[in-house]
């Protein structure tokens, strides 16, 4: 098995940057993750951050399998979002970033833990998403196109 850290950087005191630990365990669909990450936390004073974009879905637990850590392991962004509720990239890599934030204010280590690529780039690194308002009109056209061609 290939051990890679990474670090993410964050303001630091004094106007330098700051080199925070953050440890990512990923890899595709059961391959032992969440059981790696769990054990990994629990010798390491760590709380878990889901990098799974499905586990954010409260309801969406057939297909899906939630991880259930044991207590003394805390766990974020899981059942954070409604399936109706458009949950995009931006918005992830925010409550996930504060997340993170909040393990290490607590001098605990944060564990990324998934197998969505693009949420684990966005946080290690530290993506610059801008904020663009869906286009509804824009959407509609591509889908009509869509039905109308096919793929």
């Amino acid at each position: 098995m290939r051990r890679v850290h990474k670090k993410i950087v964050v303001s630091g005191e004094r106007g330098g940057p700051k080199l925070t630990p953050l440890l990512v365990v990923l890899g595709p669909t059961a391959s032992g993750k969440s059981d790696l990450a769990v054990s990994l936390a629990l010798r390491l004073n760590g709380e878990l951050v889901s990098a799974d974009s499905r586990q954010i879905y409260r309801g969406m637990d057939i297909g899906t399998p939630k991880l259930k850590p044991p207590r003394a392991i805390k766990q974020w962004m899981v059942d954070v979002a409604t399936p109706n509720h458009p949950y995009p990239l931006q918005e992830y890599q925010h409550n996930a970033m504060a997340a993170i934030t909040a393990i290490q204010g607590r001098g605990r280590l944060p564990i990324l833990v998934g197998g969505t690529g693009l949420y684990i780039d966005s946080i290690v690194q530290n993506w610059q998403i801008p904020h663009v308002e869906p286009n509804i009109e824009l959407r509609a056209t591509l889908e009509k196109d869509l039905q109308r061609d096919g793929l």
